[in-house]
């Protein structure tokens, strides 16, 4: 099992800059490869990028952007990427493959249920009964669940609706043909500027799922290249934090390309400092896969995060 600290690959990477050897950050000609989804969660990276903190840094971030997390997914496993921006459910279930990666910061992302305006749902009792797009066995339903049993009503007294295309729930939501949805910023927002009502968003049940997961290949060679990689997230972190979102939102926009207006209704959040991913979050989520029958067992925190900070 990995230490949680890789201390030992700490004094390994300063033995070969003593003794003059070149120490590469990556195993890839010094590429950091990370792939991201079009959601709040990129914002802090893709600004790092677009502002030079990573080339401060001494690091080269190849930033790609999916459209799907199947496909995000697929690429890592396929070693075409280092790091994914993700959620703790994927950990698991990456873990119970027996592919090796590991939840090494957790990152801030904003989810929400909306409601079509014309259903007359006013709170949460009253989704007994109602359909709710979302998509099955992912975040999206994990979060539906647990919003749920926060408002103590059991999940099975909801009618979920599977349509894992982000853009075709969206449209059912304005459309009328389904009650409620589940959504990432800045989709959420988008829908609610289109005349849906966000009834509640994930900070209201205090559950933060997102996280930055990278294999253990890369782990083991190039703890000093995340070290780096944290604090340029840091420092767009800080940026966010006391700049008005004018100011940089357009580049933004054009990497992560954001539905069109999206500057009209988006709101930029404050976004805390790097930290490791939370042990509540990862026990909820192990949890939840656990009793749905995904995993064989609920993994520990200490199996599936490693502390590579400094």
């Amino acid at each position: 099992m990995r230490t949680k600290i890789a201390t030992s690959i700490l004094l390994l990477s300063v033995f070969f800059i003593f003794v003059g050897c070149t120490n590469e950050q990556t195993d890839d000609k010094g590429i950091f490869k990370i792939g991201l989804l079009p959601d709040d969660a990129s914002i802090p990276i893709v600004l790092a990028d677009e502002l030079g903190y990573f080339e401060n840094e001494g690091l080269q971030v190849d930033i790609q952007l999916f459209r799907s997390a199947v496909d995000r997914d697929a690429a890592i496993q396929a070693k075409e990427l280092h790091c994914v921006s993700t959620d703790v459910l994927s950990l698991g279930l990456f873990h119970e493959s027996g592919f090796a990666v590991y939840g090494v910061a957790r990152t801030q992302g904003t989810y929400s249920i909306l409601i079509n305006s014309n259903t007359h749902i006013n709170d949460m009792e009253d989704l007994t009964g109602r359909s709710i797009g979302i998509s099955f066995n992912t975040l999206m339903e994990y979060l539906l669940d647990t919003a749920l049993i926060y408002n103590e009503i059991n999940p099975d007294q909801v009618d979920k609706i599977s349509i894992p295309s982000i853009p075709a729930r969206l449209e059912m939501l304005n459309n009328g043909q389904i009650d409620g949805a589940t959504l990432p910023e800045p989709l959420a927002s988008g829908a609610a500027a289109n005349g849906s009502r966000l009834l509640i968003s994930n900070g209201e049940f205090d559950t933060y799922p997102g996280i930055l997961m990278v294999t253990g290949e890369y782990i083991d060679n190039n703890t000093l290249a995340l070290q780096a990689f944290f604090r340029a997230y840091n420092k767009a972190v800080d940026y966010i934090n006391h700049t008005p979102q004018d100011n940089y939102f357009s580049s933004i926009n054009e990497k992560l390309a954001f539905p069109e207006g999206a500057e009209d209704y988006y709101q930029v959040k404050d976004y805390p400092k790097i930290d490791l991913p939370e042990k509540k979050e990862i026990e909820k989520g192990m949890q939840w896969l656990f009793d749905k029958e995904l995993i064989s067992e609920e993994y520990s925190y200490e199996e599936l995060v490693v502390d590579v900070m400094e």
